[in-house]
């Protein structure tokens, strides 16, 4: 993919982490090597479509400890792209978990919507 994007072959690009290792819920998980392997792959690719000019979004739960990984984190700084925060029933799912989107798209903000369900969810999260 990395040397794709580096010859031009793509507009766009979505990235997204596994949040199982990233999430608070379920107690004190960490990040596996496999995790954080992933983790540079992202930062990588999300520096070669800054430099190339693709435009990408990145999506991960709100409160995932990733935002705040060092390493991604300096990568989403140095991008200045909006982090947009949703809660997924305002989309159609039966739950609320609430996600982030970051990316070039200057509209993305447009995305970003909250809860105004007046009852409970059809489906809780665990």
């Amino acid at each position: 993919m990395e040397s794709w994007l580096k010859r031009g072959l793509a507009w766009s690009i979505h990235l997204g982490l596994p949040c199982t290792r990233w999430v608070p819920a379920g107690g004190t998980r960490e990040p596996g090597p496999a995790d954080r392997l992933l983790v540079d792959f992202t930062r990588r690719v999300l520096r070669i479509c800054r430099q190339q000019g693709v435009h990408v979004t990145f999506e991960n739960p709100r409160d995932s400890r990733v935002w705040k990984h060092p390493p991604l984190a300096r990568e989403l700084r140095q991008l200045r792209w909006p982090k947009v925060v949703f809660d997924s029933c305002q989309f159609g799912a039966p739950f609320k978990k609430p996600g982030a989107l970051a990316g070039s798209f200057s509209d993305l903000g447009d995305l970003e919507r909250r809860c105004t369900c007046c009852g409970p969810h059809r489906v809780e999260l665990q």
